[in-house]
């Protein structure tokens, strides 16, 4: 289940690397902004902002990521659904 949130708000589960906290620690770790072509995201939107789970990328492949994201949740079985036992 997706939560919409407002402008001014955050999903209070989605983890923040603790020493990303400071700034110029964050800015050591994932560099700088690279250009407007390129996004920092988290490659699984399940997991926290850790450095394990972001990077930058072009928003071309954060198209790719999304829709690979999109097919894996389209494909799994929703509650209700699974397929009658024999």
């Amino acid at each position: 289940m997706s939560t919409v949130l407002g402008e001014d708000q955050y999903d209070a589960s989605i983890i923040l690397h603790e020493p990303w906290t400071d700034f110029l620690t964050f800015m050591s770790d994932v560099g700088p902004y690279p250009d407007q072509n390129w996004i920092f995201t988290r490659i699984d939107k399940n997991k926290g902002f850790t450095p394990a789970n972001c990077k930058w990328v072009t928003h071309s492949q954060a198209s790719i990521l999304a829709n690979k994201r999109n097919q894996t949740i389209s494909s799994a079985p929703q509650q209700g659904n699974e397929p009658a036992s024999k």
